[in-house]
Parts: C-alpha cells; sequence; structure tokens
C-alpha cells in the first residue's frame, strides 16, 4: 500500500508537512495516515509511528521554539539539548508521542520539521 507526501528540500535539510507528491510505502497492518485535512498533529503522531520519523514544531520552516541559550552563552550553537530544555531545532525532534502531543498543545498551529538523516528512502 502507498501513501503520496511530500519532503521538500531546504537550505538546512528541513522537510516541512506538505501534502503533495513523493510516494511512502507503508506496509498493510499499519496505521493509514490521517486525513489530508487533519490537523498537522495527527501527522506528527503518524510520522512518528509508522516512517518513524523524529519531528518536532516549526513555524514557518523555522523551530518553533525559541533557542535555549543566549547568544552571549558559551552554550549558544554548542549544547544539542544536553540542558534539558527545548530550544534546540532540529534536535528537540523525537518519536515520543507524549512529547509531540506537548509540543503541539504548545504551538496547536505549527508546522511539522524533521531531519532529512532520519528519512530513510528507497529509489
Amino acid at each position: 500500500m502507498a501513501y503520496t507526501i511530500s519532503i521538500p528540500q531546504s537550505p538546512q535539510g528541513l522537510g516541512v508537512h506538505d501534502t503533495s507528491a513523493v510516494p511512502l510505502i507503508v506496509s498493510p497492518g499499519l496505521d493509514p495516515p490521517p486525513a489530508l485535512d487533519a490537523p498537522i498533529k495527527e501527522w506528527a503522531e503518524w510520522y512518528a509511528k509508522v516512517p518513524e520519523w523524529p519531528v518536532f514544531p516549526c513555524v514557518g520552516k523555522a523551530p518553533a521554539f525559541p533557542s535555549a541559550h543566549k547568544k552571549n552563552d558559551p552554550r549558544f550553537r554548542g549544547c544539542k539539548g544536553e540542558c534539558g530544555k527545548f530550544g534546540h531545532g532540529f534536535h528537540d525532534a523525537t518519536l515520543d508521542l507524549d512529547l509531540i502531543r506537548f509540543y503541539w498543545r504548545q504551538y496547536p498551529h505549527a508546522n511539522m520539521g524533521y531531519t532529512q538523516e532520519s528519512c530513510h528512502f528507497e529509489r
């Protein structure tokens, strides 16, 4: 069974949810994708479960959470989430459904981002 989703390319290597045109093969017996007009939160949960892509919320193409560290903080640009705070861009991506639900409660109108390194495509 094949479902169609799109994986737009961006200079930052992030994908943003759009339901246009790259085939994604989903094995029979797995959850079908949500309706095309379903809230992004439902798509984020589906992406985390079925193709197992870690996701995070975006506003436009930028991560939704503000940076965890100020520019004068020595951890700025060096910390990848070790501090335990949100605000590390794609390093905040997760498969944890409870965390995904928390993300979209904080940003209910957010887009969905994921790192393309976490996506495995067959050509």
